[in-house]
Formats: C-alpha cells, structure tokens, sequence
C-alpha cells in the first residue's frame, strides 16, 4: 500500500434528510484517471447503462451533502481509487438500494455518511451482496454507540486514509473468499477449468500483442485504475508473474472472477499471463527441489478465507471426497496469518458466512508423480521475516539450536537481497544474540548485538528507540558477565535516547529505570536500586491497568530493594502488593504467585535466623562449659523457653506489630514520649556494642587455641572478617544467609557429640561416667539466691532472660517483624522455640560428652587452659583433630555463629539510630535512600573497630563469657523489658515517671553486674560448681591448690548474685492512654475470655431491648481474633 502521506479529508455529517441535489454535469475531459463516477439522485431519472466489471468487487458511496466540485472531494476519490476503481456515488437512499440489488456476481462495499447510516441499518442486513459498510462522519463517538451493533459495519471514520485501509484489507478478504471452490468431486465445472487450463497452455502467441490487446480491453471496463493499466503496459517484463499475481492490482481479482465466473472473454484475454504464471511455478519448483529449499517429507500449508454457509453445508457433505480450487491456489506456512488476517474475520463480520482454516498437507512425492508444482513464491523480505518468526516461536519454546538455525536462514536472505548496514540486518543479528543469551552463551551473544548496534548507529537517526534498544541488550549481557559498570554505561545511554525519543510516562522508560536498577542490585548498591525501582514503580502506576503484571514486577524489586536493606515491614507491604497482583491476574499455578508467596511468608527460613541471631559464639562456647560445671539444671531453661514464647507471642508480638513500624521502640513513643523511646534506645546500643564485643572474643579464642595464633591476632583478624561482612554484605543480616549459619552450627555440635562419645568408649560407658560424676542434677529446689543453678532461679530467671531477648530487643524483633502478618510471626516464634530445644539437648549432651572425656583429669584445675571458655576448643582439638578437617568445621560453626549475631546487631543499630533517633529528631530533613546507605556503612565499619576493642578487653577479664552475657543482659535488657512491662500492664503511669522507673533501674543493674564482676565470691553450695577429679592427669602435671585467706565479708556479696527489677508508678497525675496500648487481662487468655464476653454482650442486648444477633456476632468475631 502505498504510504505517501494523503491529504487529510473531512467526512460530511450533516443531519439532513433530504436526498435531491443538483444533476450530474457531463464531462469529456480525460484525466490520469479515466474511470467515470457516476452521482445518483431523484432528479436523474434517466436509466443506467449497462456495467461492465471484471474484478470481484466495487464500492458505493451514499451521502446526502456530497458535492463533486469541491476539491476535498476529488482528492478522497483518489485515495479511493487506489484500493477499488469502480465507484458509484448516491445521494438518495432509495436509488442507492435499487443498484446494490442489482449486483449477483461481485460484492459491494459501502461507505455511508453517519446521518443516513442510522436509518438504513435493517436494509444493509437484508442485502446478501454489500460486504463492508464503513460509517464516514465527523462524530465517532455518537455514531459508534449504533454502528457497534452491526455485524456490516467495520468501523467509523473520521479521516479518510482510516477508511482505505480498512478497505485494503477487506478488499484482499474478498478476493481471497471469492475463489472458485468445487465440492462435487469430478463434476462437469471442474473438467472444464482443466480442459480449458491445458489449451491455454498450449496457445503460442505474441506477448506484446497480448499485452496489448490486454491493455486495450481494460480501458473498456469501468472499474480498472487507467495508472494501474499504464503500469502493465510499462512494466510488465520488469517483474515476475508471481509480483503481479500478489501486487495490489487488479490482475490478482481480474483474473479470480474470469476462473470463477468462467468468463471466456477475461480467460483469453489474460491466457498470456495464465501461462507465464504456471510456467513461473514450475520453474522455481524445479529450481527449489535441486537447491533441497523444500524438506522431502510432508508438510503442512494453511489457507484461510470466509465461506458462505450454502457452500459451507456442501462441504460438510463432501467429507472423504475431492474438493477443488479452480485457480492459482495461494497459501502459507504460518498458520496464524492464515487464521487471524482471514478465517477468524469472515466468522465475526458477517452472519451469513463462516471462517475456514484448510489444514493441507502437501507430500513432495506425492507432487513429482502427479507433476503437480508447487513453490515457495514469498519474496525475500517474506521468507526473512518467516524465518525469523519462526526463529522467535523456536526461542520461546527453548528450542535454541532451531532458533539459531531460523534466525541465520533469514540472516542469510537478508543479506543476499539488502544492502550491507539496512536495519533487518541488524533486527538477525539481535536475534542471534539474544538467542545466544538465552543459551547463556555470552560470549558469543556480544559481538552480535554490537554488529546490530553498528549497523543501526548508521542507519538510523542518533536518537532512533532501536538504537535504546540494542544499548540495552548490550547492557544485560554485560550484566549477566558480572561487568556491572559496563553495563550500566549501556543502561544509561539507553535511558538517554528513550528520554529524547519518547514521552515521559512511556512504559519503556520504566523498563531502563528496572534495569538500571537491577544492576546496583546486582553490585549490592540496594539504596541506589531502590532509587531507580521507584522511578519504574511511579511511570508503572501511570501508563499501566491497576493490575498489570509489570505493576507486580515493579512492587516485588522494591520490596527486594527493601528486604535487601534490612527493612523488613517495608518490604512486607510491596511483596503483598506485588502477591495480590499475582494472585489476580495469573493462573493458579503459575511460578510467580508461588515466588512471590515464597517472598511473603519465608516462615522456616525467618525462624532459623531467629534461632542464629540469638544462639552465638556464646552459647556454643559457653553452654556446654555451664553443663560440665554445673549438671543439666540448665535443661529446665526449655520450660522456661516455653513460657517466655507464649508471653512473647502473646503479649508483644500483638502490640509491637500494631505500630507497624520498623523499630519495636516507636511503641514506647505512642505510650509514654519521645524522650523514654530515645532513652530506651540508647540503652539498647550500648548494651548490643558490648555484647557484640564478648561475641568478637569467642572465635577468637577458639581461632588462637586451635592453630596457636597470638590472641591480638586472632581478635584482629575475626573482627575485620565481620567488619568487611558486615559492610559489604553482611548488614542486611541476610536470612538465608542465617539459616546457612544456623545449619553449620548444628552439624558442628553432632559432629563432636558422635566423635566424642566414640572417643570416650561408647554411649553406656559416657552415661556411667557421667552418672558417677554426678553431673545429671534435676532436683536443685532451694530458694537460696546466691545458688547458680535451681528449680526456680532457672524457670523464673530464664522466662525473664528469654522474654527480654525475643520480646523487646530490635536485634531478634526484626526477624518476625519482616512475616506477612501476626499469625505468621507466632508461627516463626514457635518454630524457633522447637529449634532452641534441640539445640540445648545438642548443647547439654556436648558438656556431658567433655565431662566424660575429662572426669579424670580437669583441664581446668590441671592448668591445661587458662580459663574455662577454652575447655570446648581443646576437646575438639583432642578428639577431632586427628582427622583432617574436622577442626576446620569446629571453627566454621564458631565463626558462623558470630557473623550472623553481630550482622543482626549492627544491622538493629543502624536501624535504631535512624528511626529512633535521626528521624524522630531531624524531622524536618529526611534522609535519602544513598544516605541511609552510607550511614549504614560507616557505622558497620566503626562499629566493627569499636567491637575489636572490646573484645581486647574481654580477654583480659577472669570471668567466663557465659557470665559476662548473663551480666551484659541483666544490666540492660531487664530495665527494657520493665518499661515495656509497665507500659503494657499499667494505664495510668506518665512519661516522667517511667523515666524515673528507667533510671534507676538500669542504674542498679550496671552497679549490681560492675560489683558481681570485681567481688570475689564464696563457693557455691548443692547446684553450685561441681567437683572434679584430677587423679587422672599425668604426674609431670603440677596442680596448686590456692589457700584460703582471711577476707573481710562484704555485705553486698548477696546483692551481687541477684538480678532485681524496679518500677515506680506515679497515679498523681492520671495520663489517659490508647487502651489499644494496653494489655489486658482477655489479651492473654483469650480463649477464656470470648464466650464471656459474648455471653455479656447478648444480656447487656437484651437489658437494653436490643436485639441484634449480627451485632452479637460480629463482637464474638472481634473478640476471638
């Protein structure tokens, strides 16, 4: 079709009726095109003369106001003749239904003014012959409200280039049904059109004279183009008959109704081109089979055109039989063309007619005996772009090697029949190299896309979206080579060409900002990423539906971006997103409605990071250390465990995921002030510094005793190991990551558990000994405070320890604060707890297993190790070290366990410092991502250099690390977990007296740790430290045994071994407080409390004269969630 710009044409819509106009004036003037355009009206009475057509079809125009001497007009007629010559203008209704009457062997399309249009609905329906009608008018809006009711109607148009090729389609739709069909097997038309088909063969003639003779008749009829007969007559040898047979001209349509129609007159005047065209068929089907262009085996062609239901009852009754196409039968190997540009629209836009798809099944064989030709007559550009079609259908079905081969066959053709740098050249290489790049061959997949960028970067204007296209494929394959600022040079070239080229909301836009994104993804830059996700998300939000799967897509990277950060609420609330755009627009099994599920819920994974981030180096040094001195009345701390998780998940997680705040501390601001949440905040890093400092120490020892590195050393390489792992990627405390961790730790305790017991004999011969050893205590009931472990000091101490630990320290709230919703956060908190149990069982059995390795000889008191933290590594080295690698496991489960608590730890002060602290105070400056980042960083780095100090110092203290946990936690976890306390249980308490409370508490707890830690202390009694035998040891062991001094008693040793806690209340000034702030008494027992209260609702009802069942109800429903 031709693609000159046409002058633009406005339609008429006039709403009068009238239908006379002025006669028609004679003309005798010739033009370029001769066709005459006849103009009917009341006023011309005179009858018509006989038509004369010879193609399939013709066009009628029916408008009330049209007038021939405006050159609008003549100028449409142009545009109009292009597509259909023979056009017939009405200005009356009537007249104009006379003539379509009239017409039995061509189909007539109908462009009509909207005025008219609405009146004559039921009389285009009831002519079988109008094809198309096409509603011309200056109103698309009103006239689309009647005109989308009927099946003839095409469409309205304002412009009259919308309407020629609306017409060009329709017009080849035609041509296509029209052919001649025989469903009678061997009937007398088809012997006929062979008959006839073999004399014309075998006519010897001159071909300019039938050429002429050709051109000559043409000029006779009324409905052939005189541009499109002086082009036969100019160029006919130019082309091949196959170009002029599928040119949109009239020979295609001229010689299908001289076939169909069996008209000898049309027949003999194109016989010259009848046998051009079969003797071109035969020639390329020769050519073809000797170049093997065509696969020996059967193959599939498809066909597809409208067929009027008399003919299609015909063939339903001709199953089995011989049908035949009286013509050049035209088909195609792409099954999808056939079926959406032909069958499927003769199905919808026409009542009368039914689409067919002929499914034909050619056999090469079958062809040569019955020499009956066929050929591939596409012309290169087509067989190009069929192979790369196919190329693409073979790519999305992971087809690669078929894929490559389709795209170089159509590489190859457009390189014989294009110039060198046209721009289908660079559309193959592209899709070779995306190929190659799905096939993950890189490599190869680069040249490629920069030959498809050369060649565009000439042919092409600078800022041409292909050019944004192939800087873009450049940049994801440099991306997948892990070259991420290569790749993001390429990005950003991309982005700047779409800028220039396209508008500001275009959705390709926010492709580049995804990604730009994903590539600082990638390089671990989520601030930087999070910046571009956003800018993807805000173009997203307006160029697309509400619930489009890109939308899902760009809420998913953010809440990745977000997760990726630490901020794990935030992510929460995109993944949902993103999941309920899943959810309703995909299938129900669709991978990314799992994905994003996954995303959501990550329940297992979130509670073995609880498990990790809770369990360090401490409990894997320490804990078997405690069980060995002491016995297992340790083990009671499970049923302390048990209270303290259904406190925690009952009390705190409920009110702390209410605020739905990133810090847990932003509840303390809503319940009492600013001042007590920055207080507690304060409080809660200083003591995580300090504990992190102990958890530094404890690879540390067990990295020099193991290898007999210097203890500096050891602390100076463990902590730039945590530092780098914090900064760099640690920060997030990645939970996957934690789960890796939490895996290491366990298989380090089975390992020495099995190689410890083989060592010592065997399972009956460790439980002997130990049982004689007196280490199994289970009935330690005393109430004296100064004994370490009894009955009541571990059920009760350790409900509060846990308590402190899940309940109300940012480092492990965090982790259930990232699940989807409360449910799912007991669910993580449960989990854990199951896992805490075996890893004390683990912890308790690995003690028992040392103390029956060392009941004989006490490492200890032998002074085989300085200090009793060092008693774990030194089994392991004795037990395991003989076999190669074992050691190495030891020290990988110490080490994992440190990285993840300090990672969580400097990950919870960061987010403190900003939530708490920098937000709350520096309101009016918000803090950008890139800077959040970097405060991220710095403070991971100087928290890493600070830690390294500390753990100096640790080991230079007496005390074991156990102790030191207990006392680091005792001193500044139990002042937090009393606010929280009094916050939740008490309604009346103000802000300065919950300070007051805060103070002193926590002032008497460092006074009582700082003593506990300086004051030597009497031995402990029955549950205290246990005795231990040192008969066993080698003579040349020297064993002091200290003497006994006159100390003067310090009263304060008493106080010293305890842990109280202190609240004050003030009810002077009563504060009234959000009671959703508050925990009540139903809060805890709720599945006591619901049947009571609904039994008080419904009395209060009926107290009251109410009677309301679904009030009722509803309250019940409150009440149980």
């Amino acid at each position: 079709m031709d693609k000159k710009q046409y002058s633009k044409s406005t339609a008429s819509g006039s709403s009068s009726s009238s239908t006379t106009i002025k006669p028609k004036k004679s003309s005798s003037s010739s033009t370029a095109t001769s066709v005459s355009t006849s103009t009917m009206g009341r006023s011309a009475v005179l009858p018509q003369p006989t038509r004369r057509i010879v193609q399939n079809f013709l066009l009628v125009w029916l408008d009330a106001n049209i007038d021939e001497s405006k050159e609008d007009f003549q100028n449409t007629l142009k545009h109009l003749r292009r597509i259909v010559a023979s056009i017939t203008t009405f200005t009356d209704t009537q007249q104009c239904f006379d003539f379509l009457s009239g017409i039995t062997k061509e189909k007539a399309f109908m462009i009509v003014a909207g005025s008219l249009g609405q009146k004559i609905v039921p009389e285009m329906e009831a002519i079988p012959q109008l094809e198309s009608v096409y509603v011309f008018c200056s109103n698309q809006s009103y006239h689309e409200q009647w005109a989308n009711k009927v099946p003839k109607i095409k469409g309205v148009y304002t412009k009259i280039e919308s309407i020629c090729k609306a017409l060009e389609i329709d017009r080849q739709r035609c041509d296509q049904t029209m052919i001649s069909i025989s469903f009678n097997g061997l009937d007398a038309l088809f012997m006929y059109t062979q008959l006839l088909k073999e004399a014309v063969l075998e006519i010897e003639d001159d071909d300019r004279k039938s050429i002429k003779d050709l051109v000559t008749y043409c000029r006779e009829q009324e409905d052939i183009s005189e541009d499109q007969i002086k082009l036969i007559e100019r160029e006919y040898r130019d082309h091949t008959p196959i170009w002029w047979y599928t040119a949109p001209y009239f020979m295609y349509s001229m010689l299908n109704r001289g076939l169909r129609q069996m008209d000898v007159d049309i027949i003999l005047k194109m016989a010259f081109f009848i046998r051009h065209l079969h003797q071109h068929i035969q020639n390329l089907y020769h050519k073809q089979q000797s170049e093997n262009m065509n696969i020996a085996t059967p193959f599939k062609v498809y066909r597809g055109q409208g067929l009027a239901l008399e003919d299609f009852e015909k063939m339903k009754k001709s199953i089995n039989q011989l049908m035949s196409f009286n013509n050049f039968l035209s088909t195609s190997l792409n099954q999808n063309i056939s079926f959406q540009k032909f069958a499927r629209p003769a199905a919808f836009n026409d009542p009368n007619k039914v689409g067919i798809l002929f499914i034909m099944t050619i056999d090469p064989d079958v062809c040569t005996k019955s020499k009956i030709p066929f050929a591939d007559a596409s012309s290169d550009k087509e067989r190009s772009d069929y192979n790369h079609k196919l190329g693409w259908a073979y790519n999305d079905m992971g087809e690669y090697s078929k894929a490559l081969s389709s795209h170089e066959r159509s590489l190859e053709i457009g390189k014989k029949s294009l110039p060198p740098n046209h721009p289908d050249l660079a559309t193959s290489y592209n899709s070779i190299g995306e190929v190659y790049s799905n096939m993950g061959e890189y490599s190869k997949a680069l040249p490629l896309y920069e030959r498809a960028l050369e060649i565009r970067n000439i042919a092409l204007p600078p800022n041409h979206p292909d050019l944004a296209q192939s800087y873009n494929n450049i940049a994801s394959v440099y991306n997948s080579m892990g070259e991420y600022s290569k790749a993001l040079l390429s990005h950003e070239r991309s982005l700047e060409i779409k800028k220039i080229a396209l508008p500001p909301n275009h959705p390709s836009l926010a492709t580049s900002y995804n990604n730009i994104g994903s590539v600082y993804c990638s390089m671990g830059k989520h601030s930087k990423a999070l910046t571009y996700y956003e800018k993807d998300l805000e173009i997203n939000l307006k160029a697309l539906p509400p619930n489009h799967p890109d939308l899902a897509t760009s809420y998913n990277n953010i809440g990745s971006a977000y997760d990726n950060m630490g901020k794990y609420s935030k992510a929460l609330s995109y993944y949902e997103k993103a999941h309920e755009i899943d959810r309703t627009t995909l299938p129900p099994n669709h991978p990314h409605i799992a994905h994003s599920k996954r995303n959501i819920d990550n329940v297992l994974p979130t509670a073995i990071s609880l498990l990790a981030g809770a369990r360090s180096a401490v409990s894997l040094l320490g804990v078997p250390v405690e069980f060995y001195l002491y016995g297992t009345m340790g083990l009671y701390g499970i049923f302390a465990s048990l209270m303290a998780t259904y406190i925690t998940t009952k009390v705190f997680i409920p009110k702390l995921r209410q605020t739905g705040d990133v810090s847990i501390y932003s509840y303390l601001e809503r319940r009492f002030s600013l001042s007590v949440r920055i207080m507690v905040t304060c409080t809660f890093i200083l003591g995580t510094i300090l504990y992190m400092g102990v958890i530094l120490y404890g690879p540390s020892l067990a990295l020099s005793q193991m290898t007999g590195l210097n203890i500096w050393l050891a602390v100076g390489s463990c902590g730039l190991v945590c530092t780098i792992y914090t900064s760099i990627g640690g920060i997030k405390a990645v939970i996957w990551t934690d789960v890796v961790q939490a895996v290491m730790m366990y298989l380090g305790l089975i390992v020495s558990i099995v190689f410890g017991i083989i060592d010592v004999g065997g399972i009956a011969k460790a439980v002997e000994t130990v049982s004689s050893g007196n280490r199994f205590q289970f009935r330690v009931d005393t109430l004296d405070p100064s004994v370490r472990y009894t009955f009541w000091s571990v059920l009760i101490g350790f409900t509060v320890f846990d308590i402190g630990i899940y309940g109300c320290t940012q480092t492990q709230a965090q982790r259930y604060m990232c699940v989807k919703d409360t449910k799912t956060a007991k669910r993580v908190v449960w989990i854990n707890y199951a896992m805490n149990v075996v890893l004390q069982i683990l912890l308790a059995c690995v003690g028992c297993v040392i103390y029956a390795k060392y009941s004989q000889c006490d490492p200890i008191k032998a002074k085989l190790i300085s200090r009793s933290d060092q008693l774990y590594p030194l089994f392991v080295i004795q037990t395991l070290g003989r076999f190669p690698g074992f050691t190495g496991i030891f020290i990988a489960s110490i080490l994992s366990a440190s990285l993840s608590t300090i990672s969580s730890g400097v990950n919870s002060i960061a987010t403190v410092i900003v939530e708490d602290i920098y937000k709350r105070i520096s309101i009016a400056r918000p803090m950008s991502n890139e800077r959040q980042a970097t405060v991220s960083k710095v403070l991971s780095i100087g928290l890493g250099l600070f830690t390294i100090f500390l753990a100096f110092i640790v080991s230079y203290m007496k005390t074991n690390i156990m102790t030191i946990v207990l006392q680091i936690f005792g001193a500044f976890t139990a002042p937090i977990l009393g606010v929280y306390l009094l916050g939740f249980f008490t309604a009346r308490v103000q802000s300065r007296s919950a300070l007051v409370a805060f103070t002193l508490c926590l002032t008497f707890q460092i006074w009582i740790a700082v003593g506990s830690t300086v004051t030597v202390k009497p031995p402990n009694k029955q549950g205290g430290l246990l005795p231990t035998s040192v008969v066993g040891c080698m003579p040349s062991v020297n064993i002091s045994v200290p003497m006994s001094k006159n100390q003067n008693y310090n009263p304060l040793i008493p106080l010293y071994s305890i842990a109280p806690t202190c609240f004050v209340c003030d009810s002077k000034y009563p504060k009234i407080v959000d009671k959703s702030l508050v925990i009540t008494r139903d809060d805890i027992f709720s599945c006591c409390s619901s049947r009571k209260e609904v039994m008080k609702l419904t009395i209060a009802q009926k107290y009251n004269g109410i009677s309301t069942d679904n009030t009722m109800i509803e309250k019940e429903s409150m009440l149980k969630t």
